[in-house]
């Protein structure tokens, strides 16, 4: 049961990463030019780092679905009534 929870929480937490990093990447050239912080003027201006920034959400996203989708979440059930198939190995 806590290897459930720990791995639904994981999912969800790596997808809510990605999604603000690239959410970062989308707001940061709205926000008003008055008293603008640091790292939101790196994200606002430079290319290089949108593009990491963005490459490394997908990337993310990709972890989360891999390696910490929770067992059931859009996975194909196979149906264990059936023998499995007879095959020559090494």
């Amino acid at each position: 049961m806590f290897a459930y929870i720990r791995q639904r929480f994981l999912y969800f937490a790596t997808l809510a990463i990605a999604l603000t990093l690239a959410a970062a990447v989308v707001l940061a050239p709205l926000w008003p030019d008055g008293n603008i912080p640091a790292l939101v003027s790196v994200f606002a201006r430079d290319a290089i780092v949108r593009q990491t920034a963005l490459a490394s959400s997908v990337g993310l996203a990709v972890t989360a679905f891999v390696f910490f989708r929770p067992a059931g979440f859009l996975r194909l059930k196979k149906n264990k009534s059936e023998p499995p198939i007879p095959t020559a190995g090494a």
